[in-house]
């Protein structure tokens, strides 16, 4: 039975007491089946794009009923934290101002970094001469080609993430990102933030810097760190670099024009991932893995003190899936981690969104206890 909490969480979600129970249960049979025991301590992890928000909302708003959801799971042996691409800062403002849950923990950038208890821990850093190194190269081929560069603001030396002429509603929608929205820069803020170093210039609106790796650091520093996701057009002038800000998309590039640029990025050391909203993650394949799950089981060990513990997690991409014998994955309906658990006979409980996903894992602590 379930408490009539729950109940009253779920009417209000328009889910009914016996969609909950039975989700409920499924999650029990798998458990069961891997030889869990749901008595273990937990966490619990969310995707924000599909799961939280709508794909194609860069505000990053919370569907309704999310976060009466995910309020309504409390346990003791239950810790909640979102696992998402974004870029901490992102997740952090998304968590604290739009869903309104400032104790949840955060594994970032793919699982590349995670905050605990207000630390910042990397995941198998890199050096980030590395980082430049490839930066650098597609700097310099946007300004070949006159594209329109916005870079997330990454904490981590082994993941970026690139939006190209991205500023558009039916595109990327940076220009309703909340950090675009309260930071938005001139070409002027942009090269008062480097005018210190005497090899830029600043002529006809436009910054002129020599592509050297120096250069591209500092320029990059501002455009990550200063101002994430402003975005900057760059062309090719007598050898440098001319850069500025430029709100307009060229509606001519398109997603396999995209998809061809991040080809260009695509090394035995580099991997490039499209997404549909007009960016590619760039990612470092040397060495140890990083992944979101990853991240979670190095950050719940952590927490719990031991490895006898239990992660969740929910999402839409192949990206969110948990594999380990220790985890159960609830991918959204009718998404590519829907379909590629069904593909691939996975074990796996469906969801709509994050809240009846709560709701679920609340119902199954109440069910075993």
């Amino acid at each position: 039975m379930l408490s009539n909490f729950i109940k009253r969480v779920a009417f209000e979600a328009f889910l009914t007491d016996r969609y909950v129970l039975d989700k409920a249960k499924e999650t029990v049979r798998i458990a069961e089946k891997k030889g869990l025991d749901l008595k273990l301590p937990m966490m619990v992890g969310y995707d924000i794009n599909g799961p939280m928000t709508l794909t194609s909302d860069s505000f990053l708003f919370p569907l309704a009923h999310v976060q009466r959801g995910v309020l309504a799971l409390q346990h003791e042996k239950v810790r909640k934290s979102i696992l998402s691409a974004w870029d901490y800062y992102t997740i952090k403002h998304f968590r604290d101002i739009h869903l309104g849950i400032p104790g949840m923990d955060i594994v970032a950038e793919s699982g590349a970094m995670y905050e605990l208890d207000g630390e910042f821990e990397f995941v198998c850093p890199i050096d980030f001469e590395k980082m430049l190194e490839m930066k650098q190269r597609v700097y310099l081929d946007a300004a070949e080609q006159g594209l329109k560069l916005a870079w997330q603001g990454n904490l981590s030396s082994r993941i970026a993430c690139v939006y190209v002429e991205a500023d558009g509603k039916n595109r990327g929608d940076l220009l309703n990102h909340f950090f675009v929205e309260k930071n938005s820069a001139t070409t002027k803020m942009l090269f008062d933030a480097v005018k210190q170093n005497k090899s830029f210039g600043f002529e006809n609106n436009r910054i002129l810097f020599e592509p050297s790796p120096e250069n591209v650091a500092i320029m990059d520093n501002v455009l990550t760190k200063k101002y994430p996701l402003n975005s900057v057009r760059l062309e090719t002038v007598n050898g440098k670099i001319a850069l500025w800000r430029d709100s307009s998309d060229r509606q001519d590039f398109c997603m396999e024009d995209l998809a061809e640029f991040s080809k260009q990025h695509v090394s035995k050391n580099w991997t490039a991932q499209l997404n549909d909203d007009f960016c590619f993650d760039i990612s470092y394949n040397c060495g140890p893995k990083v992944s979101k799950e990853i991240a979670a089981q190095e950050m719940a060990e952590k927490v719990f003190g031991s490895k006898e513990f239990i992660l969740t997690n929910t999402g839409d991409k192949k990206g969110d899936i948990f594999y380990d014998r220790n985890t159960i994955f609830f991918p959204q309906c009718g998404t590519e981690a829907h379909d590629f658990c069904r593909e691939k006979g996975l074990p796996f409980v469906d969801v709509l969104h994050a809240g009846d996903y709560s709701l679920i894992i609340a119902a199954v602590k109440q069910i075993i206890e």
